[in-house]
């Protein structure tokens, strides 16, 4: 089973998790791990042994190492088995995984699945409290479940507290349409052609708010818009400037 748990974030915003199960992590291992063998037999078959053991064995052995890391980084937090059983590598802080953060976890892979061939990666997902691996717990991420989910982009773009911070002022000055659209693209996940529309809405909405300087990702700036506006919309800011 998945395991439900909550994260307050900087922003006073509490988000809801849907963490991957330790079972279907462990399946989508399994098949990463027949892809893998599969690869090792194409090599094994089809390249020319004559080549010299330094370049034979970087062929076979280089895209092994950097399989996880490099599907994870280019698909958005998903090697083909995380993809086919729809689970996804996630921050905790409910932005986009930033490229640091994919290259500790993947360089944390020697203690959770070299050490006990493995042990210590399901104890640590058994046993702890976010079903994080080691790598995960360095790196602030997790694997969450995308079926029937309850995720970050949803959780962030409910409800804000009266102690929220708004970030973005202008972000009043959106419209309910430009709003919605934003929700479509921060829920969109990994769906083809997401990055595109973000990177050509982001200038849009920066026009609109007022702020070019920001240092965000553009999925968490995005969000944090969202956040901003449902708090000026809300009436709580009207609220705390009332005078008698």
């Amino acid at each position: 089973m998945s395991s439900n748990y909550q994260i307050n974030t900087a922003q006073n915003v509490t988000l809801t998790i849907n963490a991957a199960s330790l079972g279907t992590r462990i399946g989508a291992y399994l098949i990463d791990g027949v892809l893998k063998l599969g690869y090792i037999l194409i090599v094994y078959n089809f390249v020319d042994l004559a080549w010299d053991n330094i370049s034979f064995i970087g062929i076979l052995t280089i895209p092994l190492m950097l399989y996880s890391l490099l599907f994870e980084i280019l698909n958005n937090g998903q090697t083909p088995g995380k993809s086919i059983l729809q689970i996804q590598v996630q921050s905790l802080e409910g932005g986009e995984v930033s490229i640091g953060s994919y290259f500790l976890r993947w360089l944390l892979r020697v203690v959770d699945f070299t050490i006990m061939n493995g042990l210590v990666a399901l104890l640590a997902i058994a046993i702890g409290e976010k079903n994080q691996r080691i790598g995960d717990m360095a790196a602030g991420t997790t694997v969450v479940n995308l079926k029937n989910k309850t995720n970050h982009s949803k959780a962030i773009l409910g409800q804000v507290s009266a102690s929220y911070t708004p970030i973005y002022e202008g972000a009043e000055y959106l419209s309910e349409k430009n709003i919605a659209v934003i929700k479509k693209l921060v829920n969109a996940s990994s769906s083809p052609g997401r990055n595109a529309a973000v990177k050509k809405i982001i200038p849009k909405i920066e026009n609109i708010i007022g702020e070019q300087n920001h240092s965000r990702t553009p999925i968490l700036f995005l969000t944090d818009v969202v956040k901003d506006y449902h708090f000026f919309e809300s009436g709580i800011q009207d609220a705390l400037d009332f005078e008698d």
